[in-house]
């Protein structure tokens, strides 16, 4: 009798044991280690590749917005499609009055809902070569194939960036990276 109930015991916290294992996918970008069971905003600080995207995210307080707009994909601008752009644009959002409209600019990024790259493929072949997705700043973003089979971005200005890096799988959405700016509105002359 002893041994029955020692070994029903053993198997209920072998059960609990396993119950409340949870499966985190760990992917090297960049040169750090994300794992999925981290926040986008606690993943994309590590990647230096990202670091001028973070930088102006913190900067006008839209790291709270991700976090509180629950699932969403980030396509985030890297270091060099940033560095594109002439050297004074983001310096013009330099005043304490002016940082919504960056935030605004930084929202044209970011899309309400997970949206993997299968998922974009797939809204592509349902919208006949071609899928709209609306942002944060209520901006729209056009996804669509090129000849070398890259998911190409396009702006509501004509702007097209690439995703680079796609698919990082995080706690509350996807970060994907891409190689160009891309504007809601009027680009910066």
């Amino acid at each position: 009798m002893k041994k029955t109930a020692l070994l029903l015991l053993l198997t209920f916290n072998t059960c609990l044991l396993f119950a409340q294992k949870v499966d985190t996918i760990k992917r090297m970008v960049d040169g750090a280690m994300i794992r999925s069971t981290d926040s986008i905003v606690e993943s994309a600080s590590q990647i230096k590749e990202l670091s001028k995207f973070v930088a102006l995210a913190n900067y006008c307080g839209l790291t709270d917005t991700i976090t509180s707009k629950g699932i969403v994909t980030i396509f985030a601008p890297s270091n060099n499609a940033i560095a594109k752009l002439h050297d004074n644009y983001y310096d013009s959002f330099n005043k304490p009055e002016d940082k919504w409209k960056l935030a605004n600019l930084l929202k044209c990024y970011i899309v309400p809902g997970r949206f993997t790259s299968k998922d974009i493929l797939t809204l592509i072949r349902k919208g006949n070569g071609q899928a709209v997705l609306t942002t944060l700043s209520g901006s729209t973003l056009t996804a669509t194939i090129d000849t070398n089979r890259n998911i190409v971005l396009t702006d509501m200005n004509g702007g097209q960036s690439v995703i680079s890096i796609f698919d990082i799988q995080q706690k509350n959405g996807i970060l994907d990276i891409i190689t160009s700016p891309l504007f809601p509105l009027k680009p910066p002359a």
